[in-house]
């Protein structure tokens, strides 16, 4: 049997030049206790000699076939590191378990870059280096703008801030407005214009072409922001780079049809009614909310929205509309029980389509609540979430007027013409990754295109006041803008 064995291995061998065979081939003819006893080479099932092969393989040597195993386990191996890589991809830091960036680290405070505050002391959040942040302010109203540059001045690295520069969309057909910015423009070195057009109200050209830096992070900024807390830049920035498993951080916005929700339930939205006098007021001096007297009317049990009418928005002294131009919001006593006789019980809906989008009244009553809460200086009411004051938005649709997110994501999906879908839902769900929303990062926007009528408020004449008393610099206090700027139908977003 033993030399029966030894012939079919030569003829095994006569087939093929391999030297792996030559070695088979002498090693068989070599006494061995093994092969004595009747033992063979085993692979699967019987017992054959030499590997056993199928199909393509039986063309494969043994050189071959090692080749083949060495590719294909590089491939397994490859593709189990693109998916562990995946949450953190396109972000210049490092991850590692020591790294300052990681979430639990930031949390625990083991990175010098951050010591935790209150709810009224700025935090000190040092600006991490490494990357660039430019703010990407989409621009066509000067009427905000013009409260919105101190707060953009006050957060350029120049000024100890975190900003860069500042890349100004230009997104307007008005040619005076685009003067009027071109000469703002040029009192800022950090400042640069670039001239853009969107499409049908679409901003994905914006994005793909402006904002895909891989080592940039973009903080992108409405024209219409009004208000940016202390902290809101440095927060957010911070929030992205400890937070690799988001795809970008939003702010916490107050006039948002999502986060007044929860603005709602924190007590941080509080019992405002519009005065319904018409007599005639001094100018405003004041921003200030201990300024105003109280409500005096005698309010419905319940708040009710009317039906805006087909022809556009609500005219001054039409039901429903404001009671008067230029009008004023009154408080009232701070109870649960006057709160609900107020816009915010009857439209606190949790819908990126909702109340909170349609309707003036909420955005008004907001805006008065937030101006009472920056007299006082308690904006710990607007946080929520996690422990880290983190609110997941587990993929619904959120607004971008005031968003962090690395150009290396934009970059990697690409923007749709959606934006708003596209970044806080549809790539967001596709990568896993999902935006969330840092509820201590606050700011405050005006008013969506669905909500004309809040203009027809002070509330701006009280922001403009209030940014030249706590945020603007002597030689950039702000006037009243004259009336051509002031006109509602010179909006482009």
């Amino acid at each position: 049997m033993a030399g029966l064995r030894v012939e079919e291995s030569r003829q095994l061998m006569s087939q093929s030049s391999d030297t792996d065979f030559d070695e088979f081939e002498s090693n068989q003819q070599k006494p061995n206790s093994s092969r004595s006893s009747g033992s063979d080479f085993s692979y699967g099932m019987g017992k054959r000699n030499g590997p056993r092969r199928f199909g393509f393989f039986k063309s494969l040597n043994t050189r071959q076939l090692r080749l083949l195993f060495s590719i294909t386990a590089a491939l397994v191996v490859g593709f189990f590191v693109y998916l562990l890589w995946t949450p953190t991809r396109g972000h210049p830091l490092d991850w590692s378990a020591s790294s300052p960036y990681r979430a639990e680290n930031y949390r625990n405070g083991k990175t010098s870059s951050v010591t935790i505050g209150d709810n009224k002391a700025p935090q000190q959040l040092a600006k991490p280096t490494g990357f660039k942040i430019v703010g990407l302010l989409f621009y066509g109203r000067p009427r905000f703008v013009n409260i919105l540059d101190c707060y953009l001045r006050k957060n350029l690295v120049s000024n100890g801030g975190y900003l860069d520069e500042i890349i100004v969309m230009v997104n307007t057909k008005w040619e005076e407005d685009i003067k009027w910015m071109d000469e703002l423009i040029a009192t800022e070195p950090l400042y640069k214009k670039v001239v853009t057009e969107s499409k049908g109200g679409h901003f994905d050209n914006i994005w793909n072409r402006h904002a895909t830096d891989e080592n940039t992070m973009y903080i992108k900024i409405d024209d219409d922001i009004v208000f940016i807390h202390d902290d809101a830049v440095p927060r957010i920035v911070h929030t992205l780079m400890a937070h690799p498993e988001a795809h970008d951080v939003a702010a916490n916005i107050v006039n948002s049809p999502l986060t007044h929700w929860l603005h709602y339930h924190t007590e941080a939205v509080l019992p405002y009614l519009p005065e319904t006098s018409n007599a005639s007021r001094p100018e405003l001096t004041s921003w200030r909310a201990s300024d105003l007297p109280r409500y005096e009317g005698q309010p419905n049990s319940t708040w009710e929205f009317p039906n805006k009418p087909e022809s556009g928005p609500f005219q001054v002294g039409m039901p429903g509309g404001p009671p008067s131009e230029g009008h004023r919001w009154l408080p009232m006593e701070r109870t649960s029980e006057n709160l609900m006789l107020t816009p915010i019980a009857s439209g606190k809906d949790y819908s990126p389509w909702g109340k909170g989008w349609t309707e003036w009244t909420l955005g008004a009553q907001q805006h008065y609540s937030l101006l009472d809460n920056m007299e006082k200086e308690d904006f710990g009411k607007y946080w929520a979430g996690n422990q880290d004051g983190i609110w997941n938005m587990q993929y619904t649709r959120y607004n971008l007027n005031f968003l962090a997110i690395w150009g290396s994501s934009v970059k990697m999906m690409g923007v749709a013409a959606d934006d708003e879908d596209a970044l806080t839902v549809t790539i967001p769900k596709a990568l896993k990754r999902p935006c969330i929303v840092d509820t201590h990062s606050i700011v405050g926007h005006f008013s969506f295109g669905t909500q004309p009528e809040l203009e027809k408020t002070d509330l701006l004449e009280r922001y403009r006041l209030y940014a030249n008393e706590r945020v603007c610099t002597k030689d950039n206090q702000k006037k009243r803008l004259e009336a051509k700027y002031l006109e509602y139908h010179r909006n482009v977003w």
